[in-house]
């Protein structure tokens, strides 16, 4: 036959004696909690009866331990079933690993028209230096021809309007190519802040 416990306890200033196959110990610490319970109810409004703030405390223990024993099944269930979370793990990692390739593709797309522009930009200078170099000749030639003056002023004039032009492109192509070295710094940064915030997360 197993031996019962007896302990007599103190809630809220009234004795009671328990009886338990529970410890000693185990019965003072479940009389203690109560009667913590039922004196923060009481000194929040004195004018309760006994009865009342009984009632209240065991309302407010009940819900807790319901809420406690939810918790409790949730937490039970998640680790149930960690076959679901890694599927749905497995999953996100696979939309990251997508969206990093669209973005690397996408850097590298601006790089490569990058480098293009910056190849017509080159060409676009040498055509210009050989204007250039030839609007030279043709001045020097104008100076010592004084008869074809006339003609060598036409030339010169349909250079320097090619210069012009060719300036004006080339402007543009350096304009470009600034907005598209941005585009890429700001791609890359982009593409390195999603990278560390994933590996953050995982």
């Amino acid at each position: 036959m197993t031996v019962k416990n007896k302990v007599v306890v103190k809630i809220l200033g009234q004795e009671y004696t328990l009886i338990s196959d529970d410890s000693r110990e185990h019965m003072q610490r479940v009389s203690n909690l109560v009667d913590d319970k039922m004196r923060e109810l009481y000194n929040s409004n004195k004018k309760m009866s006994t009865s009342m703030v009984a009632v209240l405390t065991a309302l407010n223990m009940t819900d807790e331990y319901l809420k406690a024993v939810d918790e409790q099944k949730a937490i039970i269930k998640r680790y149930e079933n960690p076959k679901h979370e890694i599927d749905v793990l497995a999953e996100e990692l696979l939309k990251v690993k997508e969206t990093l390739t669209e973005r690397e593709m996408a850097t590298f797309g601006i790089e490569k028209e990058n480098t293009q522009l910056a190849e017509t930009l080159q060409e676009y200078e040498k055509t210009i230096l050989q204007l250039r170099n030839q609007l030279d000749d043709n001045c020097r030639e104008s100076e010592e021809k004084c008869k074809e003056l006339s003609t060598s002023s036409v030339v010169i004039n349909e250079l320097k309007s090619r210069i012009d032009l060719l300036e004006q492109t080339l402007n543009q192509k350096e304009s470009t190519i600034s907005e598209l070295s941005a585009s890429l710094s700001s791609a890359k940064s982009e593409l390195k802040e999603f990278v560390d915030t994933f590996e953050e997360n995982n």
